[in-house]
């Protein structure tokens, strides 16, 4: 994961060198969950929703009651209309932590790219 981040860094903007980097990171533990909700979540600030949301069910399969991987998928469901899923994901994140302020960080970089 280290690795991701750092490629993430020394790549920039050139999408396309993440890309490659990110698909053989993948390939050495497609369940690692971290790098799944990283790229998640530049899937969706890149507007590729269907892509970004197989990558959080693949994360949420491995871990379902994760907040982050939870958040995101909140986030995917404003972004795509469906205030009902992001309000009920909201509702069960901020029941378990009223503090829990990664939902609203998640959404407003989604928002703003």
């Amino acid at each position: 994961f280290a690795l991701f981040v750092l490629c993430g860094e020394n790549f920039g903007r050139d999408r396309e060198k993440r890309a490659r980097w990110r698909a053989n990171l993948v390939a050495l533990d497609p369940r690692h969950v971290p790098l799944a909700l990283r790229e998640a979540e530049e899937l969706l600030r890149d507007r590729r929703f269907e892509d970004a949301s197989r990558r959080i069910d693949e994360a949420l399969a491995v871990q379902p009651k994760l907040p982050r991987a939870l958040a995101l998928r909140a986030a995917h469901a404003f972004v795509r209309g469906d205030r009902a899923t992001f309000a009920r994901i909201e509702e069960e994140l901020l029941r378990r932590d009223p503090a829990y302020g990664e939902l609203y960080g998640i959404l407003g970089r989604t928002l703003v790219d």
